[in-house]
């Protein structure tokens, strides 16, 4: 769904929020800030505009900054380790 306002989009979609994954909630997205305008529950509104607010935190190994690369083979060491317990 577009607006008649180029610096505006509207979609609808799936709310990661929470475990029953609403796939109703229409999300506006004007000028990169995101607004839940219909069908958000409090935590969905909560989650856009979080996910809106960390949208430039820098990867990190055990809280110490570090490149995506190193923190994307950190997550890759710490999966191939839990899959040896299986």
């Amino acid at each position: 769904m577009e607006s008649a306002d180029l610096n505006t989009t509207q979609l609808i979609a799936t709310c990661p929020a929470c475990g029953l994954l609403c796939d109703d909630a229409l999300i506006e997205n004007r000028l990169n800030t995101l607004t839940v305008k219909a069908k958000g529950c409090a935590k969905s509104v909560a989650f856009f505009e979080q996910a809106q607010s960390q949208s430039e935190v820098s990867a990190k190994i055990a809280g110490k900054p570090a490149t995506l690369q190193a923190a994307i083979l950190k997550a890759v060491q710490i999966l191939k380790l839990s899959l040896i317990h299986i």
